[in-house]
Formats: C-alpha cells, sequence, structure tokens
C-alpha cells in the first residue's frame, strides 16, 4: 500500500504506528490490533444507503475481472488466492469494472471456517457471514463507493439467509469504520495478534468466548 493511502485512512499517528510495526516484521515481530465488527444488518436502512444512487453496473466478479485490477495491488501472490477462492462456492466475489478496469471488488465468505486475520481461525453459524477484501481502485475513490458498495453485500447476505455481518478492521482505519457503522454494523469487540519470531500470542479466543459469538 503506498504511503498516500495509508495517510489518508489512518491519519498522521497511525500511519507513523504502521511504519514501526513494517519495521518491527523485518526482524521477526508481527504485531496487529483489530475491530471485530458485527450486526444483524436491516434489509431497509441498506435499501435506503444503495437507492441514494445505485451503481447498474455490479457485477459477479470472475478472475478475468482481477486481471483488470492495479498490479501493485492484484499481485501474482494475490492472484493465485482469488484463483483458489474463486473455485471454493464458499467465496462470492461482487464490483465494478469499466473500461476494462477493476474499479472496485469485496468478497462474501460463508463456508464453515473463517480467518479474521492472519494466525487466527474460528467457526462461522449459519446465519453468518464475513465480509472481507475491499478494495477500490485510486481512479474510483472519493465517490462513495465503499459505503454502498458494503450495502451491496449486506444485502446479498441477507437474500443469502445470513444477516449477521462480520467484518474485521485494522485498528485506526475510520474510513473503514465508518462503511461498517453506515451499514448497521458496530464493533463487539477488539483483540491483537502477535507473532513473536514464530509463536502466536492473541486474545482473540477469550474475546470471542466472552462474547458468546
Amino acid at each position: 500500500m503506498k504511503y498516500k493511502d495509508v495517510y489518508k485512512q489512518f491519519g498522521l499517528k497511525g500511519t507513523c504506528v504502521r511504519g514501526l510495526k513494517s519495521l518491527c516484521r523485518r526482524i521477526g515481530i508481527v504485531y496487529e490490533s483489530y475491530h471485530y465488527f458485527f450486526g444483524c444488518v436491516e434489509e431497509e436502512k441498506l435499501l435506503k444507503v444503495w437507492n441514494q444512487l445505485p451503481i447498474p453496473r455490479v457485477k459477479n466478479l470472475t478472475y478475468d475481472d482481477f486481471l483488470l485490477g492495479d498490479e501493485t495491488v492484484f499481485t501474482v501472490q494475490k492472484l493465485g488466492v482469488i484463483k483458489d477462492r474463486l473455485k471454493d462456492n464458499s467465496y462470492q466475489a461482487y464490483g465494478v469494472v469499466e473500461n476494462n478496469v477493476l474499479l472496485y471488488s469485496c468478497w462474501i465468505y460463508t463456508g464453515n471456517v473463517m480467518f479474521p486475520s492472519p494466525s487466527v481461525s474460528c467457526s462461522l453459524k449459519n446465519d453468518e457471514c464475513l465480509l472481507m477484501d475491499a478494495y477500490c481502485n485510486p481512479l474510483a475513490r472519493g465517490k462513495g463507493l465503499h459505503k454502498k458498495m458494503n450495502a451491496y453485500r449486506c444485502l446479498v447476505a441477507v437474500k443469502l439467509g445470513r444477516p449477521n455481518c462480520i467484518g474485521i478492521v485494522v485498528r485506526g482505519n475510520t474510513p473503514a469504520c465508518k462503511v461498517q457503522e453506515k451499514s448497521g454494523l458496530h464493533v463487539l469487540f477488539d483483540y491483537y495478534v502477535l507473532d513473536f519470531f514464530g509463536k502466536q500470542i492473541t486474545n482473540f479466543y477469550k474475546k470471542r468466548l466472552k462474547y458468546a459469538c
């Protein structure tokens, strides 16, 4: 991610923190903290967000659509992950392609086991889904796509019978937090994951047990 984009998401203080974390990764220390968003989304509320200015060209994305994305984001490694996901019916990708450019992409996961963040896994209930990997091309930023597309995939979740939506957001990413809140999700708890020279430490499982989710 470019420093300009990081600054827009996290602000000056958050950008400095992320720079420090990046340096720690180089010596084998990986630390990250997250907001665990959860909400039983309401179709009526989501429709109000969507109908403000619906996007007529939303589609189910294919692998070829992702080849039209920013090469600095959709690297060979990332495309490999995407190819594997698209072979699994538990993953569904939605987005906008215009003039042979992938402007937006986002995912819904409805499988049995989810990975809300690196080194962490948990079960997913039959009425739950995980909102994943929203991406907006710089050419399309500032047009409210994140808000509208998040409402769109939450509407899809309702139709799938999975209105209880989960979203994992890195702490400090204020724009992403606002997007989830506008779709009816709220922070259920915060947690951290620390990988210290190969040893993992996290309070994720204790928090899940505490909040019975």
